[in-house]
């Protein structure tokens, strides 16, 4: 279900790519430093992760990957920490 709404939204978004308000949603962080995608693996909702790194480059760029958290982790140290094979 998640996966439906996000792809409702994003393929239906239509202002322009700068300013288009989904990666401006996803990438927000919480009080923790946690995106979408680190609060994703580290709680291991694949399907979630799945959803969200479907969405493509337009949402997730190379930065978002390598973000880190307030702990200093980013997506694969969550991957490692929780033996996920399948994200790494």
């Amino acid at each position: 279900m998640f996966r439906f709404l996000l792809e409702i939204y994003h393929y239906n978004d239509s202002s322009s790519s700068s300013n288009k308000v989904l990666p401006k949603i996803i990438n927000i962080k919480c009080d923790k430093g946690e995106s979408a995608l680190i609060k994703a693996i580290r709680t291991r909702q694949q399907e979630v992760v799945y959803s969200l790194l479907h969405l493509g480059p337009e949402v997730f760029t190379y930065c978002v990957l390598k973000d880190f958290d307030s702990q200093g982790k980013n997506v694969l140290h969550y991957a490692v920490i929780n033996h996920d094979k399948e994200l790494i």
